[in-house]
């Protein structure tokens, strides 16, 4: 989706580069991002994957440096990607949009970065305000099961005290998930539940569920693209549930650190 959103804003974007974590995740996210950059006629111009463990990335990023991407995305996780991100602004490491996987999500990127987190983009499964309702769900011509988006934001506060993030959100899901799943079989047995998962469309706060009923992979949700913005996370896709609107290209490491922030 990230080069999806690029294209709409930027048809001249061509030059990508991609740097990625040795596991079976990211291995899956680099592939995806070769699928789709070869769907839209762009070019991998850097294609490098680094050991788990790794937080030292000074040699990827000199040579990234050196080739001038239009677009950096990254597959990693949480300490990894804070740490490339850091080193990305202290070797000046820019392009017009850097899109890390995952630990942009997690609120505690923004906290340990400050401004060097501004305009950083990420994918992610679920987000406060990303408001899936019955309307949505009458469009797509399905049946919405569940609390309202609204109701799970209060009734997650009121149990936590703090803003539910796509994990907790995606926990939360299942046992909606499940409990419609239990519905429609009139039974505990696993197979009459898995039977049961295999027929269902439907949507919920969390957005579309419908799986393959061989592989049981999702075919149904519609992730979504995010972006910090002063302090905050916009989701700037899909148009649905956009909060805003992407700051393109985003402000250099240079003028993060002058104080600049990505204010559309």
């Amino acid at each position: 989706p990230v080069l999806d959103v690029l294209v709409k804003y930027d048809p001249e974007v061509k030059r990508i580069a991609l740097v990625w974590k040795e596991d079976e995740f990211n291995r899956l996210v680099a592939e995806g991002v070769r699928v789709k950059a070869r769907e839209l006629g762009l070019t991998i111009v850097y294609d490098r994957s680094f050991p788990i463990g790794t937080l030292d990335f000074t040699p990827i990023l000199v040579e990234l440096r050196a080739i001038k991407p239009d677009v950096i995305i990254t597959g990693n996780h949480f300490a990894d990607g804070l740490a490339i991100t850091k080193q990305m602004a202290d070797l000046k490491v820019n392009a017009k949009i850097i899109a890390v996987n995952v630990a942009p999500s997690v609120p505690d990127y923004y906290k340990s970065l400050g401004l060097l987190a501004e305009g950083i983009v990420f994918p992610s499964e679920w987000e406060p305000g990303v408001w899936w309702s019955p309307e949505h769900a009458r469009k797509f011509g399905l049946e919405f099961y569940g609390p309202l988006p609204q109701e799970f934001h209060i009734i997650f506060l009121g149990m936590h005290k703090e803003e539910p993030t796509e994990y907790s959100a995606s926990l939360a899901n299942a046992i909606i998930l499940l409990v419609k799943a239990i519905e429609l079989a009139q039974s505990l047995d696993q197979d009459a539940v898995r039977e049961a998962f295999n027929k269902m469309d439907i949507m919920t706060f969390f957005g579309r569920f419908k799986i393959d009923p061989a592989t049981g992979f999702q075919l149904g949700h519609i992730s979504v693209i995010g972006q910090w913005q002063d302090g905050k996370k916009v989701i700037v896709w899909p148009s649905e549930v956009a909060t805003g609107r992407l700051y393109y290209p985003v402000p250099t490491w240079e003028e993060k650190t002058a104080g600049k922030k990505a204010i559309p």
